[in-house]
């Protein structure tokens, strides 16, 4: 067989290699694809949900990280840094699978009126918040406060200057 005619052969060889190499990726990526979708329609079929059940009612992913991250500080008692609540929520099954999901967990977390975000110790429940100084009390603080500025009788024994005063009110 003289060299060129083999030569071409292992050309052919080599490009029918190639091409089929290529129907060989395609195949196994189809394979992963039906792969991810017998496991969702079995998760579907359970009844159970790919995302934790949130309470109050559909949010989506943003609401039930928000839950979760609530229930994740009360549990640790302390703040968490952004890094380490992904950790915990990673734990439990919410996973934030993107190219920021750091980013994404924050996001979804500066939306949630019960979390504070603190750059120094990181989030926060709102709960764990220092009380206002007294200075920073309004009236219906002080009245909620209190109690007694709306109940209180009004004194009978008043002269006319405190009656004109009341009256400018």
């Amino acid at each position: 067989m003289p060299t060129s005619k083999a030569e071409a052969d292992l050309a052919r060889a080599q490009a029918e290699i190639r091409r089929l190499e290529g129907q060989l990726q395609d195949a196994r990526a189809r394979a992963v694809k039906i792969a991810h979708y017998i496991e969702m329609a079995k998760l579907y079929e359970s009844g159970a949900s790919p995302l934790p059940e949130t309470k109050r009612g559909s949010g989506g992913r943003a609401v039930a990280a928000a839950q979760m991250a609530v229930e994740v500080l009360r549990e640790e008692r302390r703040p968490l840094h952004t890094r380490e609540l992904l950790e915990a929520l990673g734990k439990r099954g919410l996973v934030f699978d993107s190219q920021n999901p750091i980013t994404n967990l924050s996001s979804a977390l500066s939306r949630s009126d019960e979390l504070i975000a603190d750059r120094s110790t990181g989030w926060k429940l709102r709960e764990w918040a220092k009380p206002k100084s007294f200075a920073e009390f309004d009236a219906d603080d002080l009245d909620d406060l209190l109690g007694t500025v709306s109940n209180a009788e009004p004194d009978t024994a008043t002269d006319e200057s405190e009656s004109d005063t009341e009256e400018a009110f």
